[in-house]
């Protein structure tokens, strides 16, 4: 039987390997055929954007990760558009494709869920 995941990923991508578990998380569950979904939180929202050195880039391993999330049939990224605007960024910025959404809609999202996981 198919369950509903939803993954709130609240970490930014320099928090150490808890960023990358996160990922590994979202694409062990989807492999196994269930239906998941993303959402992208606080300063979990800088893990969509692409990195602007080259040192960056190189502790920061979320983007080609998130680009394989299709792969895994992982249709729908979210991001808060409140957290988005707090940390100064817009949709524009995201280096994947991404729905935002408004934080008044999350905890309508966290309730369609079977499993709501944290990270």
């Amino acid at each position: 039987m198919t369950k509903r995941f939803l993954f709130v990923v609240r970490r930014g991508p320099l928090t150490g390997a808890l960023a990358r578990e996160a990922l590994d998380q979202i694409l062990c569950v989807a492999a196994f055929d269930q239906l998941v979904r993303v959402l992208f939180v606080d300063d979990g929202v800088f893990q969509l954007v692409e990195p602007s050195s080259d040192e960056l880039t190189m502790r920061h391993a979320s983007i080609p990760m998130l680009r394989v999330l299709d792969f895994y049939d992982v249709r729908e990224v979210l991001v808060e558009s409140e957290s988005l605007h707090a940390r100064g960024l817009g949709a524009q910025d995201l280096a994947i494709s991404a729905s935002v959404i408004p934080a008044s809609t999350v905890k309508e999202l966290w309730v369609q869920h079977d499993l709501v996981v944290v990270c």
